[in-house]
């Protein structure tokens, strides 16, 4: 049984439309494609898709064919990963990452490609290093191919906000926001990645003086769900705002909070 197959059979199960069980983590569109064995599905999302019905994900890869089950496998924390050696600066995981990857032979292996050529590039470089033009176009191409804004191009267009400059960033924004203009049935996991590049665009609009253009993104941050995995972000959001309207108080009052729960040395990272 593929992928697509075993998909099919959830969903008839639990009497969903091919829509609901999209679950907002990709198009319907794109979903129907998966069902009916046209386009692969990349590992996030359909963890993200199993646990938005949640469907037990051993039971549903076993009754994957052994050669897709293996794939998977071997890939589904791959996103996590490179995010892990991206914050430690870890070469040698990255050389391993790079090794396993020339195994996998899936219709999304470009994009897993373009994740590594990017975390050398940002390992190997200084913060303000530019990228080469084709690597910046190859980036743009597969964020939109990747079925606008799935779990794994929102990982990577977070990890790569500081290559863009600040029009770039509202245009992303504005996609995102699109998207997602209701969070109601999105994953948690693609709400928290979401609320993650919002406060980063935050930071981007108060290094640029762009304060009008953060008024979106704040009012946006304030309408994700009452979730104790977003309060941070949340709390950021209004950190930004505070700035922006020079309310010293409230500014001590934020900082103060962080300090409390044991965040010294991330306060000192927050612009004041």
């Amino acid at each position: 049984m593929t992928v697509g197959e075993a998909l099919k059979q959830e969903r008839k199960n639990l009497n969903l439309t091919q829509s609901a069980m999209a679950a907002e983590v990709i198009s319907p569109s794109f979903y129907s494609k998966v069902e009916n064995n046209l386009h692969e599905i990349n590992v996030n999302d359909l963890l993200a898709i199993l646990d938005a019905h949640c469907i037990d994900i051993l039971s549903f890869f076993m009754k994957i064919d052994s050669k897709v089950k293996t794939d998977y496998f071997n890939l589904n924390t791959f996103t996590d990963r490179v995010l892990d050696i991206w914050y430690n600066k870890d070469l040698k995981q990255l050389a391993e990452l790079q090794t396993e990857l020339t195994k996998y032979t899936g219709n999304d292996v470009s994009f897993l490609n373009l994740q590594v050529e990017l975390l050398t590039f940002f390992i190997k470089n200084e913060r303000n290093a530019k990228l080469s033009d084709s690597l910046m176009q190859k980036l743009r191409a597969e964020l939109f191919k990747q079925n606008s804004w799935s779990l794994s191009s929102l990982k990577i267009f977070r990890l790569t906000m500081r290559i863009y400059d600040l029009d770039q960033l509202t245009f992303f924004m504005a996609s995102i926001m699109n998207k997602f203009s209701d969070f109601k049935g999105v994953n948690l996991e693609i709400v928290e990645v979401i609320a993650a590049i919002s406060v980063n665009y935050l930071d981007n609009c108060y290094e640029n003086n762009e304060f009008n253009q953060s008024r979106n993104v704040q009012n946006y941050l304030e309408k994700m769900p009452a979730n104790l995995t977003l309060f941070a972000y949340k709390l950021l959001g209004r950190y930004y705002q505070a700035l922006f309207d020079k309310n010293t108080t409230e500014l001590t009052n934020i900082r103060q909070v962080f300090i409390d729960c044991g965040y010294q040395t991330f306060i000192q990272l927050l612009p004041k």
